[in-house]
């Protein structure tokens, strides 16, 4: 945050998101044990920019209201899942990828929020606000299938689509967190 004024504050922001999720499984129904495995990766990175006007001010208690503009930027999407049926004759297994185009998103949120001073430049606050979202996830989807029996023959499927799904939200979201600032 930057002060412009005594009342008016310049607000960016820059986030990144990573995220891997893993999931792992095994099930025995008579003469097989099914094992499932997994795994789904995707990033993300958002830009913001807004304004503070922060309303009368005392010694601890700071509120203001806030416009923001939000840019997304979506990575691609991967997500690998293995299925494997072990018996005594040996494994079958069938293992997928799929990979699907990443994307964007463009925001504008508007709400209100405060700062409670527990010291002279150390605060608390929270915020909550309304957003119009837009949301544009996709392009080309890659969806690879490799199936290989208990005996060992082998058989491959490769299929390639397109679908784009756009999202249009509006959206009243409280932040859960607590902010601590610290005013230089």
């Amino acid at each position: 945050k930057y002060y412009l004024e005594d009342d008016l504050v310049l607000r960016v922001g820059l986030g990144f998101n990573v995220s891997r999720s893993v999931s792992e499984s095994s099930d025995s129904s008579g003469l097989f044990l099914n094992e499932v495995d997994s795994m789904r990766r995707n990033s993300s990175m958002n830009v913001s920019i807004g304004i503070e006007k922060h309303l009368t001010n005392n010694k601890r208690l700071d509120p203001y209201l806030f416009g923001q503009l939000d840019l997304s930027f979506i990575g691609k999407s991967k997500t690998e899942t293995d299925v494997r049926q072990i018996s005594t004759i040996g494994t079958a297994s069938n293992n997928r990828e799929v990979i699907r185009d990443g994307g964007f998103a463009i925001g504008v949120n508007a709400g209100g929020g405060f700062n409670y001073f527990l010291a002279k430049n150390f605060s608390v606050g929270s915020e909550v606000y309304l957003g119009l979202q837009y949301v544009s996830i996709g392009g080309g989807i890659s969806d690879n299938t490799t199936n290989t029996t208990a005996g060992g023959n082998r058989s491959s499927t490769f299929n390639s689509r397109e679908d784009i799904t756009k999202t249009t939200n509006l959206n009243v979201a409280p932040t859960a967190e607590i902010n601590f600032s610290y005013f230089f």
